[in-house]
């Protein structure tokens, strides 16, 4: 799926708006993009979280609510 804010080749596709959009529209396959992107990368966990907590009040942003505990879990896990 094509993201706004998105160009793979570009250091702007990993950055807080790309991710959010990845998140809330995201496929499968953009998912498991962003997944390895936090792996290859952890810093990008923080900019997760970050992305994610903006939306921990809205009960519907449940995309939003399983990153954010992807990406506590994660790197508790990786320390």
């Amino acid at each position: 799926m094509r993201h706004r804010h998105l160009g793979e080749a570009d250091s702007a596709a990993r950055s807080p708006a790309a991710i959010d959009d990845i998140i809330e529209r995201g496929l499968w396959a953009d998912w498991t993009m962003l997944r390895r992107w936090c792996i290859e990368q952890p810093s990008l966990l923080d900019v997760v979280e970050r992305v994610c907590a903006m939306h921990v009040g809205d009960s519907g942003a449940q995309r939003h609510h399983f990153w954010l505990a992807w990406a506590q879990a994660h790197r508790h896990a990786s320390s």
